[in-house]
């Protein structure tokens, strides 16, 4: 008798008869196929998370979002002008003798040095709402997040979560502002060492005005902006918090004009009032200023893919239907046609092969 045999149950029915493909057959006919590994997108919340820029984030209590520990550096936002062609450079002011100006300064040139890792400056509200549309596009594309997860910054709320204020609830920003006299740092004042980047005795330079108040007897080393972590972390992880550059939050600063919260000082304050870690200024969206920044926060949820999931599946399924028993020709042998039941059924001599 001729049986054809497709090519590959010829193979497997060659394998068989050598003895050497015993255990393989065995296995596809006898074993349970494993389900797919779940797709676990790359964020995930409540978990440390390193996107494609190299932007850290980290969980913080009390809220549903993953915040980055840096403000977003210059060559995070490099990275969006390159792409996308982004123009952020018209109306900066930045600081002289003769205090806050337009003088042609912009963000890669402020008026002071800078390098890739200090926080960029000098980026208005609407730069920082077009620069969240890019990197959520971006990571979507590139399968670090869900269409659930965006990039967006932080409400007032979230940031007071992250500076560690237990309490936020107040009538007003100005009663919140002086209810939480603290600093970042505690009560003290002035600052201790290494507390961040304020307007202490190094900002008294010539291009500082006169008029502005600067921290007596605290000094930082940085007269104007400094690279992100350059100093302390707080008790989430999260650096500059307090100083360096203002970061703008998402919020209407009230329900009465367009002004955009801006949040944690810079280091152009010296007056104690403007560094508290509950001050809550604000400022019209489209101004740009060398003092003002922004850091993101990562929101939305993470869910495991499962239309890709049951693909997997059904795949497996299909190659095990289709070197099932069932679908060799009947007119085989039993041995060959079911064996792990053939095994199972026939004595073996000790120290022998099964049944080959």
């Amino acid at each position: 008798m001729n049986v054809k045999l497709p090519g590959m149950k010829r193979l497997l029915l060659a394998m068989l008869v050598s003895g050497s493909g015993f255990c393989v057959l065995n296995s596809i006919f006898a074993a349970e196929p494993k389900p797919p590994s779940p797709i676990k997108p790359f964020a995930q919340a409540g978990k440390r998370w390193t996107n494609s820029l190299g932007q850290v984030f980290v969980p913080v209590p009390e809220t549903s979002v993953l915040f980055c520990i840096w403000k977003t550096r210059v060559k995070d936002f490099q990275a969006f002008v390159d792409a996308t062609k982004y123009d952020a450079t018209k109306g900066m002011k930045s600081l002289k003798s003769d205090g806050w100006r337009v003088r042609g300064d912009t963000w890669k040139n402020p008026g002071f040095e800078q390098t890739p890792k200090h926080p960029v400056c000098g980026v208005n509200w609407e730069d920082a709402q077009a620069f969240c549309r890019w990197l959520t596009e971006q990571e979507r594309q590139g399968g670090g997040l869900t269409t659930e997860q965006s990039y967006c910054l932080p409400t007032s709320e979230e940031w007071s979560r992250a500076m560690g204020l237990k309490d936020v609830a107040a009538a007003s920003p100005d009663e919140r502002a002086r209810f939480f006299q603290t600093y970042p740092w505690g009560k003290q004042w002035p600052p201790p060492a290494g507390a961040g980047n304020y307007a202490g005795t190094e900002a008294r330079d010539a291009d500082f005005p006169t008029s502005f108040t600067i921290i007596a007897g605290y000094r930082d080393n940085y007269a104007r902006s400094s690279p992100v972590g350059s100093f302390r972390a707080n008790q989430y992880g999260l650096f500059d918090m307090g100083g360096n550059l203002s970061e703008w939050c998402e919020d209407l600063h009230s329900q009465t004009d367009t002004k955009r919260v801006t949040r944690g000082g810079s280091w152009s304050d010296g007056h104690a009032r403007t560094v508290y870690s509950s001050y809550r200024p604000g400022d019209a969206p489209d101004v740009r200023i060398s003092a003002y920044g922004f850091r993101v926060v990562l929101k939305g949820r993470a869910k495991t893919n499962d239309a890709v999931a049951k693909a997997g599946s059904a795949a497996t399924s299909a190659v095990r239907a289709s070197l099932a028993p069932s679908r060799l020709p009947t007119t085989l042998p039993a041995y060959i046609l079911n064996p792990t039941n053939f095994v199972k059924s026939t004595p073996q001599p000790p120290g022998k092969r099964p049944y080959l």
